[in-house]
């Protein structure tokens, strides 16, 4: 199933993709709501705008079948939507709290009106997710230095309530000390010896 997936169901949006037929030369790239702000896209012949419908991802699981299934992992790379998809998938990130997220984040503005690092960070922890780790780092040419800048990342988060950090790396949180738990410490039977 290939869908275009947002925040809300059945809306209207304007999508960007490359027309392939005219440079064939270039690879499928860049497809989006948001706009590519790269020389493919700057280009208009080049450019084909199309209305699309956008879909949650809670509404395509369910009419798939899988409203009910907990995800362990979760990858979303679809060019500059991630915040809209994260807004599209409260049930799912509800039922899979164990689960790992992997947002492909833009480090500089590469898809023009898509949401900055800070703004998928920020919406991440209001969801009770936090960053644990940043891996796969794209990569471009600097017109300015003499080094390639990094551009995208892959962003890992996981669920501060399931997750804890105990300073070599993280690990599980037992059931008594989660946030979600109204015992405390203070509270737990003393073992005798």
């Amino acid at each position: 199933m290939i869908c275009l997936v947002g925040d809300v169901d059945g809306k209207e949006v304007e999508y960007f993709r490359l027309n392939q037929s005219l440079a064939p030369e270039l690879i499928d790239t860049g497809s989006s709501i948001f706009k590519e702000n790269t020389v493919y896209f700057k280009n208009e012949s080049l450019v084909i705008r199309e209305t699309r419908q956008m879909f949650t991802i809670d509404s395509i699981l369910e009419a798939a079948g899988l409203e009910d299934e907990p995800f362990q992992i979760i990858k979303l790379d679809i060019q500059g939507s991630e915040l809209n998809a994260i807004r599209g998938a409260s049930r799912l990130l509800r039922r899979s709290p164990k689960s790992i997220i992997i947002v492909e984040t833009s480090i500089v503005p590469y898809n023009a009106g898509g949401p900055s690092a800070l703004e998928i960070q920020v919406e991440m922890e209001n969801l009770g997710y936090v960053l644990a780790d940043v891996v796969s780092v794209s990569r471009a040419k600097s017109k300015i230095y003499d080094f390639n800048i990094p551009i995208q990342a892959d962003y890992f988060y996981i669920n501060r309530d399931v997750f804890q950090w105990d300073g070599a790396g993280w690990g599980e949180v037992p059931a008594m000390c989660s946030k979600s738990s109204s015992m405390s410490v203070e509270s737990l039977p003393s073992s005798s010896t």
